[in-house]
């Protein structure tokens, strides 16, 4: 039993001396929730249940506790996790369950949940040159190449915030952005396409 809690403290970075024979009232909050973890898991159960994992802490000691649970998960191990965190949800979960006003809404993938619930997609680009007519010209493009109800959300320098439906063809936006159009008719240098997040999700179904 012993060696299996030293092997367990050293999967979550609790294995040093400096570490491994301290009193808990004595380790940082960082340290502290890797000794909750480690404690959950010993004797391998079937099921690990945790409420808000890495709340409070600071990023880097959270993004080294997510790599421990996504370690930790296997087909033999189930991992149900409560978090208020959508990345967090996002970055860890197979399938999410979500919550509001104590009603279960939903419970699906993140790519089944973001195509049906999600506001669309955000098409950033980035422009030769920051004036009126380059942005004219690259909003002109967007709608005849694109989507005719392309939206732009703003600006900031030389870079366009545009809004896209949940049914955009990702194909279609891919083919012109990769077109010689693109600069010529366009004036447009770079872009990059991003789906809606969990947490517009979670705020449409809240």
């Amino acid at each position: 039993m012993r060696k299996a809690a030293h092997d367990v403290a050293k999967a979550v970075g609790l294995g040093g001396p400096q570490v491994y024979e301290r009193n808990a009232g004595l380790l940082s909050g960082g340290m502290r929730r890797r000794l909750s973890i480690a404690i959950s898991v010993l004797g391998a159960p079937r099921v690990l249940l945790l409420d808000e994992p890495t709340t409070g802490l600071d990023p880097s000691t959270r993004y080294e506790i997510w790599g421990l649970l996504g370690a930790f998960a296997t087909d033999e191990r189930a991992v149900i996790i409560t978090t208020h965190m959508m990345i967090e949800a996002d970055t860890l979960c197979d399938r999410i369950a979500i919550i509001a006003e104590g009603n279960l809404k939903v419970v699906a993938t993140q790519q089944h949940l973001k195509n049906k619930y999600g506001s669309g997609y955000t098409l950033q680009l980035n422009l030769v040159r920051s004036s009126q007519a380059h942005q004219d010209m690259a909003m002109e493009f967007v709608r005849k190449h694109i989507n005719e109800d392309a939206k732009l959300d703003h600006k900031q320098a030389k870079t366009l915030h545009i809004s896209l439906p949940r049914t955009q063809s990702i194909g279609k936006v891919f083919k012109a952005m990769f077109s010689p159009e693109r600069t010529v008719e366009g004036g447009i240098n770079q872009f990059l396409l991003q789906q809606s997040s969990l947490e517009d999700v979670f705020i449409t179904l809240g």
